[in-house]
């Protein structure tokens, strides 16, 4: 097979310091503008046996449709359409995937839009291999589907969390229970509207819990829910400060800890400018202090995605206009001492890391992480799914990393 390298030169201006790294690798082209997902939403993932999976969305005869590519060499090389979930003449988008103990994918999006930008999509799942495409929230008003995230808890029940559909800017869950195959009617969760960038993940007890944004007293404001026995507790809002909020994130490490990160905006209609972040201490019982990871009220800061290795190390990928950033910490989310460029300055955007606390196999051991984002070639005008991944993080000088995208002809 013959393989194109392209060479970037990243300059690294805070401290990093990775002992192992595979170069940017190009798993496909012509994918939507955040093919690698937003930050609510999990689209790469790791089986038992340890092939990897991303779920992408990519422009196909004039529609966006969505395929799954996959690597059984850890991500050296892929497959950008070992299976194709979509097709037909209408767009879908936004896509979500989670992986259950049998090695089964789960796929929540977007789907059956009329155009891009359009807000008449309906709520779509797919469980692959086996398993059809299925309208699990049908529109039908203003606005549809948004932004779904699907999370796997320790029984492999099915958890899914979206705004819109089938319509109103509300903050809804569905719930598939495996044992009777069927999913349980959709509950409001946001108390306001309107409620957006849902976030979900499972604890060890099977407990739910949500990040989201919320907004009491005309501000956006960062939300936590959580449903236990079978009921929701009363909404936890965990930055009450004024102005905005946007593209919440959540994670929950081995020892039930909850990671959250968002993104601030200093004025209410102003650039999202801060990435922030917070843990609740399970054994603690508390919300420890907010933690501003980087940004100035001048700044572009995005999507903040929040994972946490086996053995707590936590790491906070986001980006601006250009780059892709990771901040690390090392000691539970007190401090990030790390906070370094990843990708180069070329367009590369919407950062998404592997990594769920059910089932295991996915989470993220020996401070590897692998990630994916979306690179927008200046030159072509086309936007490209690239993975990565970083083995062996912790501080170090200054320095210039090189690295290469490496991008393998498709058959």
């Amino acid at each position: 097979m013959k393989t194109n390298f392209l060479i970037i030169l990243i300059f690294v201006f805070h401290l990093l310091y990775i002992t192992t790294s595979f170069a940017g690798v190009i798993v496909a082209d012509s994918v939507f503008s955040a093919g690698s997902g937003l930050n609510n939403q999990r689209t790469i993932v790791r089986d038992s046996d340890g092939n990897l999976y991303i779920a992408y969305p990519k422009n196909y005869l004039g529609y966006y449709h969505i395929f799954i590519a996959f690597s059984s060499d850890g991500g050296a090389t892929w497959d950008p359409h070992w299976a194709t979930i979509t097709s037909g003449d209408k767009h879908n988008i936004q896509v979500s995937l989670a992986i259950d103990s049998y090695d089964t994918l789960h796929l929540v999006w977007v789907g059956n839009l009329t155009s891009i930008g359009s807000n008449n999509g309906d709520l779509m799942y797919r469980k692959y291999p086996g398993g059809t495409n299925t309208v699990i929230c049908a529109y039908s008003g203003y606005p549809g589907a948004h932004c779904p995230s699907i999370a796997v808890g320790p029984d492999d029940d099915i958890h899914v969390v979206y705004s819109g559909c089938p319509s109103g800017w509300r903050v809804r869950y569905l719930h598939y229970d495996r044992a009777t195959d069927s999913w349980d009617p959709p509950e409001d969760v946001g108390t306001h509207t309107p409620s957006r960038w849902p976030s979900v993940e499972i604890d060890s007890d099977n407990d739910v819990h949500l990040i989201y944004r919320n907004q009491p007293a005309a501000h956006y404001r960062t939300a936590h829910r959580e449903k236990t026995g079978g009921s929701w507790l009363p909404v936890e809002q965990i930055d009450i400060h004024l102005n905005s909020v946007e593209y919440s994130s959540i994670y929950i490490d081995k020892w039930d800890n909850i990671h959250a990160t968002w993104v601030f905006r200093n004025t209410f209609y102003g650039n999202p400018d801060t990435v922030r972040y917070r843990r609740y201490n399970n054994s603690a019982a508390t919300w420890e202090t907010i933690y501003s990871i980087f940004g100035t009220d001048t700044s572009l800061t995005y999507c903040g995605d929040v994972v946490v290795d086996t053995m707590g190390i936590v790491y906070v990928f986001y980006h601006n206009f250009d780059s892709v950033y990771l901040s690390v910490s090392y000691d539970g989310g007190v401090s990030f001492p790390v906070d370094s460029a990843v990708s180069d300055t070329l367009g590369c955007r919407y950062p998404n890391a592997r990594g769920s606390n059910y089932p295991e196999f996915n989470r993220v051991y020996d401070e590897c992480i692998d990630f994916v984002y979306t690179w927008r070639n200046p030159t072509e005008g086309v936007n490209y799914l690239i993975y990565d991944n970083l083995c062996g993080i912790s501080p170090a000088e200054s320095t210039i990393v090189c690295a290469e995208f490496i991008e393998p002809l498709e058959s």
